[in-house]
């Protein structure tokens, strides 16, 4: 088999199962080392037989709706190549986004406490890009910090995790605290996609019955944690901008800044002590 044929059968079953296309893209890249301007220069190359059996295997996971990121084991977030697993939630580009607008508003010297690591991606951004950060994470899931864990040893990133719900069990002070919580309300988590609902952490999807109470948690304790002139850096579905800002006034914030995401959607909330 050729990488063409390869490519044509992709376009077929992406069609025909209702998959996005670049899901089956991304694993022709993974396991032939190629980017995508690669692929599209290499249609004629020659697949070995253990390539084509890999990938024919990969293609057959991604049509029972299996993502191709726990396929693979890998997911790429903010230039890094992080491991993942069922355990954790798969990082999204909107995620980056959250690091990127967070670090524009850093000196670099801070201490940084990321909410629900999950599979490490915020906190492990941030200390790769910004080294003199002091940076700590807690997650729930032990799994997902032991996931969390191996990401950072990857990358030599001197984090400080722990397995806590939300602050960590010694109660110290910190410049910023980072989140993208749970969010989706217990009704919506029934019209996902399957392969968000049935294969991903529902404990890492769901916010309670309207999808708020992770930001009534974070709204009515952080300013225990948070030293004086710090921030609240939090990503939100593109719906929930005015209900988190009116609990934010409730608990007392008065200094709060909406963004938008890079499609013009509101996603992002930086709350200021």
């Amino acid at each position: 088999m050729i990488l063409q044929e390869l490519l044509e059968q992709a376009k077929s079953l992406a069609l025909a199962q209702n998959i996005p296309e670049t899901d089956f893209w991304f694993l022709i890249s993974y396991y032939l080392h190629l980017s995508r301007s690669e692929i599209i220069l290499s249609r004629q190359r020659i697949l070995t037989d253990w390539e084509g059996e890999i990938i024919g295997n990969a293609f057959s996971r991604l049509e029972k709706g299996e993502p191709p990121q726990y396929i693979t084991g890998t997911a790429y977030f903010y230039g890094l190549d992080l491991k993942v697993n069922p355990a954790v939630l798969i990082p999204r580009p909107e995620t980056e986004r959250l690091v990127e607008l967070t670090m524009e508003r850093l000196k670099g010297t801070e201490r940084i406490l990321d909410i629900g690591t999950g599979s490490g991606a915020i906190a492990i951004a941030l200390k790769h890009n910004l080294p003199s950060l002091n940076v700590s994470a807690t997650e729930i899931s032990f799994s997902a910090l032991e996931t969390a864990k191996k990401n950072a040893e990857i990358y030599r990133a001197d984090i400080h995790f722990y397995l806590s719900d939300c602050f960590p069990p010694v109660k110290q002070s910190y410049e910023v605290l980072i989140s993208n919580p749970p969010y989706i309300s217990k009704a919506e988590i029934a019209t996902l996609n399957s392969r968000i609902k049935d294969k991903e952490p529902v404990i890492a999807l769901q916010g309670g019955e309207d999808g708020l109470d992770f930001y009534r948690k974070l709204l009515s304790e952080s300013s225990e944690y948070l030293s004086e002139n710090g921030f609240l850096a939090l990503e939100h579905s593109d719906t929930q901008k005015e209900a988190i800002m009116n609990i934010a006034r409730k608990e007392g914030w008065t200094k709060i800044e909406p963004l938008k995401d890079l499609t013009d959607k509101d996603r992002y909330l930086f709350i200021y002590r």
